[in-house]
């Protein structure tokens, strides 16, 4: 093996068997070495906050998604709410007789326009769980209303006891188009007109 040596390790050849391999040393001093480690830890805190600024742009992307695909949401249930009050435009007592609507015909809340004031029946714009209440003030001799859903009854909503006033809820599972009215029941008698009383629901889901 033969070594030649230049300056200080500038050059280094070695001669092994057929072959010559030359390796080159190229010195470096002590403030080039300080100056290229820097460069290094520079370089690594760079690309470390290129990864952090990469991670928080996929970060806030997701975010913006989630928002815009809520706002969809809400706006989509916000166009599927559903809600009626109606009371009856005279202040007189409505006299009726039995099978006969109860005509609550002065609109308070009509939010889906479901409910028709001039028919007195509501008409279910989606399908859903729906609540309905009626209150209303009623002659003494006076029996029952009936809900009735397309045009069949589903429930009674009595006075026993001979009380004055009916309060009664329901919930409903309709269809679009499915209809919901109130109707008197057996004898003739009397109902409170105005604000005494009034027919409303809403749709739950």
């Amino acid at each position: 093996m033969y070594h030649t040596m230049i300056s200080q390790a500038a050059i280094v050849l070695i001669v092994m068997g057929h072959g010559v391999h030359a390796l080159f040393f190229f010195p470096v001093s002590p403030s080039s070495r300080k100056t290229r480690s820097d460069d290094d830890l520079n370089t690594a805190a760079f690309y470390q906050l290129v990864n952090k600024v990469d991670s928080l742009q996929a970060q806030l992307q997701a975010t913006q998604t989630r928002v815009t695909d809520l706002q969809s949401k809400l706006q989509d249930e916000n166009r599927h709410v559903v809600a009626f009050s109606a009371e009856m435009s005279t202040e007189d007592a409505i006299h009726a007789s039995a099978g006969s609507i109860i005509p609550f015909d002065k609109v308070i809340v009509n939010t889906g326009t479901g409910y028709d004031p001039a028919t007195s029946f509501f008409t279910a714009p989606f399908d859903g769980a729906y609540m309905f209440f009626v209150y209303a003030d009623i002659s003494t001799d006076y029996r029952a209303l009936h809900y009735y859903k397309s045009g069949k009854r589903v429930a009674a909503c009595d006075n026993d006891g001979g009380m004055r006033r009916i309060t009664c809820g329901l919930t409903l599972s309709l269809t679009t188009a499915d209809t919901v009215s109130l109707r008197h029941y057996l004898s003739e008698g009397s109902i409170g007109a105005g604000e005494a009383s009034a027919f409303s629901g809403f749709r739950i889901h």
